[in-house]
């Protein structure tokens, strides 16, 4: 659900600002009983259009019918620190975070040193997974790193989607089902 979510978010340029400000209110006011997914579409979000927080979305005629006042980038920041320390937050979580922390230190160009404070946590991380993700980000901020940066963490294209029920013969969801059949092994009861 949460990779569905993802994919519908990039494929509509409308719901990039609306779902990044709908999210990030969301995960600020419910952090603590916030779902898992939620919080890594969220989180997702939050990294990959951290721009569109920084600017207010929404008039009275927009279609989609909120209108959201631009955030502040401690408060970005806060809100990540705050995932990163909340029991909820599992590895994956803190994975997501890590990535978020470090798109929005490329992309904005502001917060650097706080983004890279958060990170430097996690060069010691007891989890392997993020001791590793954190160690190559932080390398990704030396001066000669800076256009592998760029790189490395432009943002995502949309997410190409494929049919639910796809078989390696091309066959899509209507032809997926196949008549249930009572003799599962072949045999013929009729002996």
């Amino acid at each position: 659900i949460a990779c569905a979510t993802v994919s519908h978010i990039t494929h509509s340029k409308a719901l990039h600002g609306f779902a990044t400000h709908k999210l990030f209110r969301l995960l600020q006011e419910e952090l603590p009983r916030v779902q898992t997914a939620l919080m890594h579409v969220a989180l997702w979000c939050i990294g990959e259009f951290s721009d569109r927080l920084l600017e207010t979305y929404g008039s009275a005629g927009c279609h989609l019918g909120d209108v959201y006042c631009a955030v502040s980038l401690s408060d970005i920041l806060g809100l990540i620190k705050a995932v990163l320390k909340s029991h909820l937050a599992t590895t994956l979580t803190r994975s997501y975070a890590t990535t978020a922390l470090m798109k929005i230190a490329c992309r904005l160009q502001q917060g650097r040193a706080e983004c890279q404070g958060l990170l430097g946590y996690f060069v010691t991380s007891l989890s392997l997974e993020l001791q590793q993700r954190s160690c190559e980000y932080m390398s990704l901020f030396e001066d000669q790193c800076q256009d592998l940066q760029r790189q490395a963490l432009a943002r995502i294209p949309a997410i190409k989607t494929v049919p639910f029920c796809k078989s390696m013969r091309g066959e899509t969801v209507g032809s997926c089902v196949h008549p249930v059949s009572t003799d599962l092994l072949d045999f013929d009861l009729n002996c």
